[in-house]
């Protein structure tokens, strides 16, 4: 038998104060499908395995719970791209990279069967293959050779872009998951959001769930708020890419997102700074004065939860600004702290974006 994680068997406690016929089982918090906590498939494997929320690939190491199903999506879908776009930035790779093939390419508006490679020093190698080219297309390759010529090619990576966003999107969404379990998890009004996430390659949302931001970029992913426009948004941020996701009191959040222009500053950011948090009863979390997360069980009672509030402002949290229910003290670790940093020019050199 598996050694099982502490942090699985919170996840499966925390379910049954939302749904207390479903004892020692786990819900996937994508597609919301209930599995015994220890089941397999007919071929030995366990139906429920880590969901690694940054892809390995890219160095990610924290991790929560997703079935089988939904988590060998995400590693053939959005995970492959995303790992390799955040290993780009991270490391300042070559832009093809070893694995990036370019099999097809124009030369003087010609198309040509061959390949494209980037050197150590970041030249570019083109070689032309006469058994792919038609005879045609090798005498008109003949006939450029004394011009100036153009090569034009399409970089994967902008061609997978749609999978990158979305798996941002699917990052951000397992870590507040991580962190606040299925009081995040069984929000209806993140259907949406569960619904990008399990079809990567259709536009299920507004292009401006995620925004790319120039001039800035974060040491550690982080989970906060970030207000555009007046408008307050649930934040995720990892390198230079920022996903947004709806507050609980938002409707029709993306329809009035504005959507962030190249270069715009995206306004006032704050990130939240979390310990390991054991959730042992529904939790509805405040912002100031919204109401950012509300499990759908609570609006009629149906749970009885625990309330807190974040004060704004990167101040802790303190004793009377957290209600607390029933009784007992506000958790040390549910502080609001400035963990995010601007990139000046090296990635050395970083400095606070908020005020302290």
């Amino acid at each position: 038998m598996r050694k099982i994680s502490q942090h699985y068997r919170d996840l499966c406690s925390n379910l049954v104060v939302f749904r207390p016929d479903s004892k020692e089982s786990f819900m996937c918090p994508t597609c919301l499908e209930i599995f015994p906590w220890q089941h397999r498939h007919r071929d030995g494997s366990y139906m429920i395995t880590r969901a690694h929320i940054l892809p390995q690939a890219a160095g990610g190491r924290a991790f929560t719970f997703a079935c089988k199903k939904c988590n060998s999506l995400f590693g053939s879908k959005q995970d492959r791209w995303f790992g390799e776009y955040l290993t780009l930035v991270k490391k300042e790779k070559r832009l093809l990279g070893d694995a990036v093939k370019i099999n097809t390419f124009e030369l003087d508006g010609i198309k040509v069967n061959g390949n494209i490679e980037e050197t150590e020093t970041g030249d570019l190698r083109v070689g032309i293959d006469p058994k792919r080219n038609s005879p045609d297309t090798l005498r008109k390759i003949a006939n450029t050779r004394l011009h100036r010529q153009t090569i034009s090619f399409q970089i994967p990576m902008e061609k997978h872009r749609q999978e990158i966003f979305v798996g941002a999107l699917t990052a951000a969404y397992l870590s507040w998951f991580k962190y606040f379990g299925y009081s995040w998890a069984l929000q209806s009004h993140l259907d949406i959001v569960r619904d990008q996430i399990l079809n990567p390659k259709k536009d299920v949302l507004p292009k401006n769930y995620v925004a790319r931001i120039d001039e800035y970029a974060w040491r550690e992913p982080w989970l906060g708020v970030i207000e555009i426009k007046g408008m307050l948004c649930l934040a995720y941020g990892v390198e230079d890419l920022l996903v947004f996701l709806p507050p609980w009191d938002q409707e029709n959040f993306y329809g009035n997102l504005p959507r962030l222009k190249a270069g715009e500053n995206p306004g006032r950011i704050e990130a939240f700074h979390f310990s390991d948090i054991r959730y042992e009863s529904a939790i509805a979390l405040g912002y100031e004065y919204r109401q950012i997360i509300v499990p759908d069980d609570i609006k009629d009672w149906k749970v009885i939860p625990q309330f807190f509030r974040f004060p704004g402002g990167g101040r802790p949290i303190k004793k009377e600004t957290a209600f607390h229910f029933p009784n007992g003290e506000p958790p040390e670790n549910l502080v609001a702290t400035h963990e995010i940093k601007k990139r000046i020019n090296q990635p050395s050199e970083y400095v606070s974006l908020n005020k302290k």
